[in-house]
């Protein structure tokens, strides 16, 4: 039996999302799939009309926007993309028919660059005496 790709089923689950298309997106989970959603509050969705009823709340309290990051490991795709409340990653386990059994989701701690100013200072100082030096070598 050939796999279906989760790389494709993370792309065309996203468009869906970002489309805020229900029908399809609930398509796109298996009869017995889990949502464990650490978005707010953690909770654990079971069954088409609980999962119907999440993603029509997904689509207004938190749109998707775009995405950040693909990742496919074995059977899984890690999908990170922007909501209006922030990045989100979503962790899709997906069959050998393409539907999603599990997903598990939640804000990802978002890591602020730490500017090194010193260096920059440093590299900067070097970058201008180097421009000095090539100019005085061809000023002569």
């Amino acid at each position: 039996m050939v796999r279906c790709d989760p790389k494709n089923v993370a792309v065309d689950w996203l468009d869906a999302y970002e489309a805020a298309s229900l029908n399809q997106i609930v398509a796109m989970h298996s009869p017995d799939a889990v949502i464990e959603c650490a978005c707010g509050s953690p909770k654990k969705i079971r069954g088409r009309k609980d999962i119907t009823d999440y993603w029509r709340h997904r689509f207004i309290e938190s749109p998707a926007i775009g995405l950040e990051v693909l990742r496919v490991e074995g059977g899984a795709a890690a999908v990170s993309y922007r909501t209006s409340k922030g990045i989100v990653q979503a962790i899709l386990d997906v069959e050998h028919d393409g539907l999603i059994t599990r997903c598990r989701c939640g804000p990802t701690d978002q890591i602020t660059a730490k500017i090194d100013w010193g260096y920059v200072l440093g590299l900067a100082t070097t970058l201008t005496i180097t421009v000095v030096a090539i100019s005085l070598l061809f000023a002569f």
